[in-house]
């Protein structure tokens, strides 16, 4: 205990060193995030909301906050939120299907099971719950995402008022792009270093004489599934995130059309 306290105080001072002003503005969207969890998420589960709808509704909390704080009032944190909240919604969307696809039960953790076998925890719909966390889990790297392209547009169109929404969205299309190497390594390592003992597993196999475990049969177990499964659904809600922040800001704050006239190219061509 004293040591995770130290380490708590450690971590807190080096932030305030690092951040200087801006220390209680990251404070505050770390405590929005944990609020999200402990007054949203927690109760609307204890109540018998639907895991999904409860952590789509956690999530969209904690981007509103985390949008008002990192950025200010107006189209620029209506972008934020535009933008995170679809990244949110297909990984809600992604999650479902990967969980029926897989056949995932979602009792798959010592503190899974305990809520299994707890008579009042047991009608829980533990693969939902289990889609609650990948969106959960996402939340926080979304929002950043979303951040990054529409203060992207945002200080272009400071800087040139006359450009399109097309115009303007390509620039947020082209940071985004840029951003998504960085933050995909992000997810990728976090989630692979969860696992970091079981990627030893296959070389042991070819090494140990009589130790063999098919590289198959490891990623076959449901615990290392999830977490294959949880990279693949932030990544691609990831890229996702991207074009529909960059759609929904250049709306905002843009001029003229973000789509191509169809109609109108085909009346000049007839």
């Amino acid at each position: 205990d004293r040591l995770f306290l130290a380490l708590a105080a450690g971590l807190l001072g080096l932030i305030v060193l690092i951040a200087g002003e801006a220390v209680w503005r990251l404070l505050t969207v770390l405590l929005a995030g944990v609020v999200s969890l402990v007054i949203v998420l927690v109760p609307c589960l204890a109540a018998g909301v639907p895991p999904i709808a409860a952590g789509l509704l956690a999530g969209v909390t904690f981007i509103i906050a985390a949008a008002l704080l990192l950025g200010r009032a107006g189209k620029l944190s209506l972008g934020i939120v535009a933008g995170a909240t679809g990244g949110i919604v297909a990984a809600a969307a992604l999650a479902l299907l990967a969980v029926a696809a897989g056949r995932l039960t979602g009792v798959y953790s010592s503190l899974t099971k305990d809520l299994w076998y707890n008579p009042v925890t047991r009608g829980l719909n533990f693969p939902q719950l289990l889609c609650a966390g990948m969106i959960v889990g996402t939340c926080g790297i979304i929002v950043d995402l979303a951040a990054a392209v529409s203060s992207a547009i945002h200080e272009v169109r400071q800087a040139n008022p006359l450009l399109t929404r097309r115009q303007l969205a390509a620039a947020g299309l082209a940071v985004g792009r840029d951003v998504m190497g960085t933050e995909l390594n992000t997810l990728v390592f976090a989630y692979a270093g969860a696992h970091a003992g079981v990627l030893l597993l296959p070389m042991l196999s070819s090494a140990v004489p009589g130790f063999e475990i098919p590289a198959l049969r490891i990623f076959s177990q449901q615990a290392v599934a999830i977490d294959v499964l949880q990279m693949l659904v932030g990544t691609t809600a990831l890229v996702l995130t991207i074009p529909i922040t960059a759609a929904a800001t250049a709306l905002l704050l843009g001029r003229g059309r973000l789509l191509p006239d169809v109609a109108g190219m085909i009346r000049r061509r007839g």
